[in-house]
C-alpha cells in the first residue's frame, strides 16, 4: 500500500478497498489519488486566459494600427494577433480539459505550452509594436493572464509528480 492510499483509522491503516468492512457497510468509498482533480490549478488557467482573451478586445497601442477596440485583432499579422489567437486557443484548451477525463494529462501539458506563447508573444508586441506606434494597455493585460494562466498550468502538471516522489509510486 502506497503512502498516498494509507487511511489511518483508530492506530491502524488501511486502503481504500477495505476502510467499508473497517467502518461498516455504510462508509463511502473514498476515491483513489489519481481521481483527485486539482481544480483550484484549473480553474487558474482558466481565469488567466479569460483575462488574456479579454486584453484582445482593449487598445493595445496608442497611435495607429490597433489602437482601437478589438486592437489585437485589427493589426496586421504582428505579434498581437498571434497573442490573440493564443489566448483564445488557451481559453478552449482550458475550458475542454474542465470536462476531460481525470487521466488526460496532454491538455494540460498544451495548455500550459499556450501560456507560455501567450507570455513571449505579448512580450514581443512590446518590445516591436507596429512603426509608429507605442504599445498600451491590451500586452500588458495579456502578459498578465497569460502569467496567470501558466502558473495554473504549471501547478496543475506538478501535482501528480511531487504525489508520485513522495510515495515512490
Amino acid at each position: 500500500m502506497c503512502l498516498a492510499c494509507a487511511i489511518p483509522v483508530r492506530g491502524r491503516t488501511f486502503g481504500a478497498e477495505c476502510l467499508g468492512d473497517v467502518l461498516g457497510e455504510d462508509a463511502p468509498p473514498t476515491p483513489p489519488p489519481d481521481a483527485e482533480r486539482p481544480a483550484a490549478s484549473r480553474t487558474l488557467t482558466v481565469v488567466g486566459f479569460g483575462v488574456a482573451t479579454v486584453a484582445t478586445f482593449v487598445s493595445w497601442s496608442r497611435f495607429g494600427a490597433g489602437s482601437g477596440p478589438l486592437g489585437a485583432w485589427s493589426t496586421s499579422f504582428r505579434w498581437a494577433t498571434v497573442c490573440a489567437a493564443s489566448a483564445l486557443a488557451g481559453l478552449v484548451l482550458s475550458l475542454m480539459r474542465l470536462r476531460a477525463a481525470p487521466s488526460s494529462r496532454a491538455v494540460d501539458v498544451a495548455a500550459t505550452i499556450v501560456a507560455v506563447v501567450v507570455v513571449a508573444t505579448g512580450a514581443l508586441a512590446i518590445a516591436r509594436p507596429p512603426a509608429f506606434t507605442s504599445p498600451w494597455l491590451g500586452p500588458y493585460v495579456a502578459i498578465a493572464g497569460g502569467a496567470l494562466a501558466l502558473v495554473g498550468g504549471l501547478r496543475t502538471l506538478r501535482g501528480p509528480l511531487r504525489r508520485n516522489a513522495v510515495t515512490g509510486v
